[in-house]
């Protein structure tokens, strides 16, 4: 590096090192952080800064920024000052300076470089935009203080090799972001119907587990992990696993498709009995040569109530309160007698609420009602707030 405030070219080894740590960006916490020390070392930077927007997003979705070292000026960035930001809508994949890009007067009198930059002692700034293929932009910021110079060709140089790899980094993040809102959409699903899931390697031992299934085996009423491994009291029930295990795995082995056990099991309380279902995972095709064997178990757990709320209910089939109510005790498996004991009601007015259920959610048996409440309700992750109103066009 230099002593008069513009850096030295990277070499071959060096310029590795930093393409690295962009790719390793996407799986730190807060993402991209040794990417963004990298540069700002590099480039002799004040901050290096990465603004990330989603598609039809009406303001920064992520803000990252090296180091904090504009403190909190970031949250009132995003809070005042991303509005009026003129340094937006550069070209896509070309790296501009701010003094190239703007009227320089009419820069500094401006009030976004006179109330947000000054007060942060930024003067000089290094920019580029790049557009993932799922069309989330990323604005990739370099900063110098006024006792600084201005960036130059060999920055501008190196900023311009650094994008391509930047822009793939976050299509990956992008991409990870998504697979991770699903899983989550996926579990919350899985936790209305009251469904715990396991994960299990081709020996039985646990890889991973959800937080029904993690309280179920914390109980050990029936089903325990033991030294790692999934085990059940019922001893038959234990045989038919490690066997539906054995089959699976030879069957993933010879390239076939495996088989789906359902398995009940016997609980020492007293409760009924635990549902099993055992079914290979899906293997992504990058490992299919490997064929590397993985179990899926699901645990309904009969007496475990369901997380359905009223109030989502009524808003879902315009029930009344009283409805609503009585249409969660029948979701829960509880009979219309038990029900109506429940809510402390005649069986006469129970069976007139059954009526109006029916005709409100188009069912006409009782099993069927259950079944719509269940997966209803399991889609939209009922919580109490539910709002039943047009979806926002742009994501929070």
């Amino acid at each position: 590096m230099t002593d008069s405030g513009m850096s030295a070219p990277l070499d071959l080894p060096e310029f590795s090192a930093l393409v690295k740590t962009i790719y390793a960006g996407p799986l730190e916490d807060p993402p991209w952080d040794s990417f963004l020390e990298a540069v700002c070392v590099a480039m002799k930077a004040t901050a290096v800064t990465l603004i990330l927007e989603p598609p039809a997003s009406e303001g920064p979705g992520y803000i990252l920024n090296a180091a904090g070292r504009l403190h909190s000026g970031w949250r009132t960035y995003r809070e005042q000052f991303f509005a009026s930001d003129p340094f937006v809508n550069l070209p896509e994949g070309c790296p501009v300076t701010i003094s190239e890009y703007l009227p320089q007067e009419e820069f500094q009198a401006s009030e976004f470089n006179q109330l947000f930059l000054k007060p942060t002692g930024v003067r000089f700034i290094l920019g580029a935009d790049v557009r993932t293929d799922g069309n989330m932009l990323a604005r990739f910021r370099i900063s110098r203080n006024d006792k600084a110079v201005d960036f130059g060709v060999e920055e501008r140089s190196l900023c311009a090799h650094l994008l391509p790899h930047l822009r793939q980094s976050v299509e990956i993040f992008a991409r990870l972001s998504r697979i991770a809102s699903e899983r989550t959409l996926y579990a919350g699903t899985l936790n209305q119907m009251a469904v715990g899931t396991i994960i299990l390697d081709g020996h039985g031992k646990i890889l991973d587990k959800d937080r029904i299934a993690e309280a179920l085996l914390k109980q050990a009423d029936g089903v325990a992990a033991v030294s790692g491994m999934l085990s059940l009291n019922d001893r038959n029930a234990s045989a038919r696993l490690h066997e539906t295990i054995r089959k699976i795995v030879e069957s993933e082995k010879k390239g076939e498709r495996s088989l789906v056990e359902a398995i009940r099991v016997e609980r020492p309380s007293g409760k009924r009995d635990f549902g099993l279902i055992v079914k290979p995972a899906p293997q992504p095709r990058y490992l299919d040569e490997q064929r590397i064997p993985a179990i899926v178990v699901f645990i309904s757990d009969p007496d475990r109530h369901t997380a359905m709320m009223p109030a989502a209910l009524a808003k879902l089939f315009g029930l009344t309160p009283a409805e609503a109510a009585f249409a969660v005790l029948l979701g829960d498996g509880l009979t219309l007698d038990e029900a109506a004991h429940e809510l402390s009601i005649a069986r006469n007015t129970a069976r007139a609420h059954l009526r109006s259920i029916f005709a409100k959610t188009g069912v006409s048996r009782q099993t069927m009602l259950v079944r719509l409440i269940v997966t209803s309700l399991a889609q939209l992750g009922s919580d109490d707030g539910l709002e039943l109103s047009a979806p926002r066009s742009s994501p929070s």
